[in-house]
């Protein structure tokens, strides 16, 4: 697995490890290298070359960033960990609009007021992007002397490689497609279910090989109903949070292409989700009314057809995020603002 962690908490990094072992899981650090907005254009759906493969990446990766400091101290940081030219609006917007939340965050501004985000925010959403692009280094195919995976890449490529996703394929195209390599980017604030490598088996069993993105912990808005897919998957119409999540390749090249993020990373997603609905099913399900949906599931032919972002979600969360305690007493159930201590919510 990936795992994103500041340099400066090394704490909670120990305390990840102490849970990934008991799980017996392998783990690195998430972020790798950025990569500019002509060096994604360019490298779409390409495979690598041994060449052009970092041994530092592929074997441990990078710290995440961290935005406790100045907007030129992280734009210090994005230079060093940027490969080629660009800027920070290559990947994140400088401003962003509180109230495109409101059907799902009844405290969000209302209007169309833009605010800056916050130096935390960017750097948060940096690291999941680095980790992002990690996930397509390590799952693209390699070329080596004329053939495909060198018997070297072969055994980096599968150490980093969490499992298989071996669901039918959503889209009829895909229907004869082999069982997709994924890989599981986790905060270093996750705590794990028990058996988590079990149940993260079993549920790879059932996601569609075609996927592109799947959460293991988050937290649900209660206007923004998940409909049940199979035993264990759900589809989304919005989620908080990316405290842990699986992604394909087709999936983490669809989420750079998507690049700039707006707003907070996971707000973002969220509303990746929800343009999934914005149809008449979105309508029928109750998206942005209902706790539950109001309808049953699609036809796969027509899900096929209005889930451009392939997201899916564990209906039982094999992770979740460690409460900040941001002032609040024992007891006290912490506002989703105020969960992650390392982040200054902007809206």
């Amino acid at each position: 697995v990936r795992v994103i962690n500041l340099k400066r908490r090394p704490d909670r990094l120990l305390d990840f490890m102490a849970d990934a072992a008991k799980e017996q899981l392998l783990v690195i650090k998430g972020p790798a290298k950025l990569r500019s907005k002509s060096q994604v254009k360019k490298n779409a759906n390409a495979i690598v070359s041994p060449s052009s493969i970092d041994v530092n990446e592929a074997c441990s990766g990078y710290d995440a960033f961290d935005g406790q400091c100045g907007a030129d101290e992280l734009d210090d940081q994005l230079l060093e960990r940027l490969a080629g030219d660009g800027a920070l609006s290559d990947f994140i917007r400088a401003k962003w609009r509180p109230g495109d939340l409101r059907a799902f965050d009844r405290e969000a501004r209302n209007g169309n007021e833009l605010v800056a985000t916050s130096i935390t925010e960017r750097a948060c959403a940096l690291s999941h992007i680095a980790s992002w692009m990690g996930v397509e280094q390590s799952l693209s195919p390699v070329v080596n002397a004329g053939e495909v995976d060198g018997y070297e890449q072969k055994v980096i490529r599968m150490f980093k490689i969490s499992g298989f996703a071996r669901g039918p394929a959503l889209l009829h195209k895909n229907t004869d497609m082999e069982p997709a390599p994924v890989c599981v980017v986790l905060e270093d604030d996750a705590v794990l279910a028990d058996r988590f490598a079990e149940r993260l088996s079993s549920l790879l069993e059932e996601l569609p090989r075609d996927f592109h993105f799947c959460s293991l912990g988050y937290s649900r808005p209660k206007t923004a109903p998940i409909v049940d897919f199979s035993s264990q998957l759900g589809i989304p119409s919005c989620l908080w949070y990316l405290t842990g999540y699986v992604l394909s390749l087709e999936g983490a090249r669809h989420l750079i292409q998507s690049l700039p993020v707006t707003g907070p990373v996971d707000s973002w997603m969220g509303m990746k989700m929800c343009s999934n609905w914005d149809n008449v099913y979105g309508h029928w399900i109750g998206v942005g009314k209902h706790a539950r949906a109001m309808s049953k599931l699609p036809s796969r032919k027509d899900l096929s057809k209005i889930m451009k972002f392939r997201a899916f979600a564990a209906l039982v969360p094999l992770c979740e995020q460690k409460v900040g305690k941001a002032g609040g007493d024992a007891g006290v159930r912490v506002n989703w603002r105020d969960r992650d201590t390392d982040i200054a919510y902007s809206g």
